[in-house]
This record gives structure tokens, sequence and C-alpha cells, in this order.
């Protein structure tokens, strides 16, 4: 649309595509703008962020800094049109009516105000469904410009109700349970129950979320076959054996306990928060780590493009159920805890763990924080654990592809 605005309906007028961010201005719109138009007809002004085509059209490339609510979005110039990729992206009014109001050129016959995304239900939803909003859905088998194949291998990441979301493009209210796919009342294949226990000549890994309230999950993977000798798309199962839950936020004490009852893990995934130093003893976890298992075992904080909870989020649930029906994550039923009674366990999370009623999450929060209201019995701590875990062991396909390129 953009380029047809520019070449058929008003040529020679500015307009304005904006993105999240400045690095998705490059690495989604400029990629694609590049892939799509042949050279011959622009040429990119890096300083100035702005596409100038041979007929004399401009397209100002801009950010809407989605990730700094303090900085505006450029007001002044005047444009004949205007179209904000992934609105729904920690969606703004403020800043799409700021955008609005200066697509006003005088010279422009054809003024229009677009927005492309996949669904979310915040305030972009009341937009879109709003008098004089019309909508035109989609689906990821609609466009000709991505693979064939792309939309079996996302939903092979992805879990059945965010497969309604990001592959057919319809809206999606989350409530009630946070993670309504698990089924803990029925064995693998049929459910996240698996007989799997705890084996001594099998390599296992970590997820743990540090601090005083900590939370640790021992987890090995095995074959995913079932009695028929099916198997699932990546043939293995990640199975969690045991668990720690400790209330003391010794983490030294911790590491010791499971190197006298399991050994070393092949790999821990921690949070970013690994380097940062105790308010008991000024410590950081990291040296604790060192002074248990010196540089032999390596210990990976969630960090970058992994942070980010949605995405891990996404991956997380996926493994749970995605939308071929394939499930990825069991609990083993043989479970070791640590302590056995305790009321924050994987189970339970996954059980009890429940989107907020009444309000929408708290800006910058994508899944709830209970620590305050929930005390000793709060979930996010095994969450995050889980999560971490998850997100290490499997990057979404354009993370891979990313490090790869690096």
């Amino acid at each position: 649309m953009a380029l047809r605005a520019v070449t058929e309906l008003m040529p020679g007028l500015p307009g304005i595509w904006t993105e999240p961010t400045y690095r998705l201005c490059h690495d989604v719109f400029m990629r694609e703008w590049t892939k799509i138009v042949p050279r011959e007809l622009w040429r990119w002004h890096a300083s100035d962020q702005k596409i100038v085509l041979s007929n004399g059209s401009e397209i100002d490339v801009r950010s809407r800094n989605v990730d700094n609510p303090g900085k505006e979005i450029s007001k002044g110039p005047n444009y004949a049109w205007g179209i904000d990729d992934e609105c729904a992206n920690k969606f703004d009014p403020d800043r799409y009516w700021d955008i609005d109001a200066a697509i006003r050129h005088p010279d422009a016959k054809h003024r229009f105000h677009d927005t492309l995304s996949t669904p979310q239900m915040n305030g972009y939803y009341h937009l879109c469904t709003a008098n004089g909003h019309p909508c035109i859905t989609a689906t990821s088998y609609d466009n000709p410009y991505l693979d064939r194949t792309f939309a079996e291998s996302l939903a092979a990441q992805i879990d059945p109700q965010r497969a309604r979301q990001e592959l057919y493009g319809e809206w999606v209210a989350l409530s009630g349970r946070i993670w309504d796919t698990a089924v803990l009342d029925k064995q693998w294949p049929h459910g996240n129950i698996h007989p799997h226990t705890y084996d001594p000549n099998r390599p296992f890994f970590i997820g743990c979320d540090l601090g005083v309230q900590s939370a640790w999950l021992i987890m090995q993977r095995v074959p995913a076959w079932d009695q028929r000798h099916r198997t699932i798309s990546d043939g293995l199962l990640d199975v969690v054996v045991a668990e720690y839950m400790p209330d003391d936020g010794d983490t030294q004490s911790v590491i010791r306990r499971i190197e006298a009852d399991y050994g070393k893990p092949e790999r821990v995934f921690v949070g970013a928060d690994l380097n940062t130093r105790s308010i008991v003893d000024g410590s950081t976890s990291a040296y604790a780590f060192r002074q248990v298992w010196g540089g032999s075992v390596p210990v990976l904080p969630i960090t970058g493009g992994l942070a980010d909870k949605e995405l891990q989020y996404q991956v997380a649930k996926a493994r749970l159920l995605n939308a071929l029906g394939e499930r990825r994550f069991c609990i083993s039923s043989g479970l070791r805890q640590y302590p056995e009674r305790s009321p924050r366990g994987i189970r339970t999370m996954l059980t009890a763990d429940q989107w907020p009623s009444g309000r929408e999450i708290r800006v910058g929060e994508t899944l709830p924080k209970d620590k305050r209201t929930a005390g000793k019995a709060a979930l996010e701590d095994v969450r995050d654990a889980w999560m971490y875990a998850m997100i290490g062991l499997h990057p979404p396909r354009w993370v891979q592809e990313k490090t790869q390129a690096a």
C-alpha cells in the first residue's frame, strides 16, 4: 500500500511508515522494502531516516518509541498518508492520534491512515472496533511473501489459542487459567504427566529463578514415543523430575544440595539477575555457582530478546500443547519435591496461575506478579524458572537464525 501511495495515488507527496522501535524499522520494514521494490526506483537517506523515490515522493521511516514512553514521535511534517506496522505492540492511543493528526497534507486527494498488526486484546482492540475504523482480516496463509511451510512451522511453536491470533488473525481474549492447555490428570500424549522418573544415567538441566524465595526445576529430556510408537516434531520431551522451592535465599546451599542429590547439571538457565549482588552478604549468584561447580557447568542468563516475557510465555505455552496437537513438556508422575508440601510447585503453578480479573495487566507487566498478595504461596518464581528453561532450550526460529547469521 505504501508503494501504491507514492507511485499511483499521491505521487510526489510525503508519507510516513512507523514501527514500534528503530531496530524494527531496519529489521522489518527496510528489509522487506529492499526485497520487494527494485533498487533503481529509490534511495535511502540514512541521516534523515527516509526513502526518496525517483518520482520525488518521500517516505519518512519512524519509530513509535514504544520502549520509551516519554519520547515523542515527530509531529511537525504534513503527510499525505501514514501506515503503522505492528500497531498493537504496546499500543499507545496518544501516539496513534499524534500520527493521525499529521496526515493533513493540503494536496492529498486520498489521505489514509492504516494500521497493520497481529490482533491483541489491548487498547488496539478498542481502536479497531470503534466506529469509522473498517478492518480487513487476513491469515498467514494469505500472505504471498511467506514461504508455504511457514504457517505449519509456526504452528509447531505456538499453542492453539495463540494460533488463532497469530495465524488466523482472530481477537483472542485472555481470561481464567493462564496455562489452560495443561492437562495434569492424564498421561502423555493425552496429558502432561509422564511416567519417566529421574534417571542418573541421563543428563539433566536446571531452570531457576534466583532470590530470597527461589525456584529450581530439575529436568531431563526423554524420547517422545507413545504406545503406538508415534513421535512428536522434535522427537524429545522435557520432563520435570524434581523441584526445589526454598524460602531462605541461600543460593549456594541449594546448589550444594542439588550437587549432593543429583550431581552436576548439563546446563543451568537463570534470569538476568545472575550478577546482581545479594543484600545479605554482597556476593552474586554467579559467584555461588562458581564456588560449587567452578567453570564446568554453563550457567546461562536469559537476556536480550529472550528476556521478553511475552516471548517466554508463547514458547512455554507451546511446549504444553502446540497447534499441531503435540505436548512436548511434562511433569514426572514420580516428581520429587523439596520441601514435600511446598504451596508453589510446578503442578500448582500450572493449575492455579490466573489472569487478573477486573483490570488489565499493568503497563510493562505481561504476566501477573503475585508476591505482594500471595506471600510464600506466590507462583511467579516457579513460573519464571520454567519459562527461562523453555526459552533457553527452545529459542524461536528467528533467534536461531539471527545467532547463526552473527
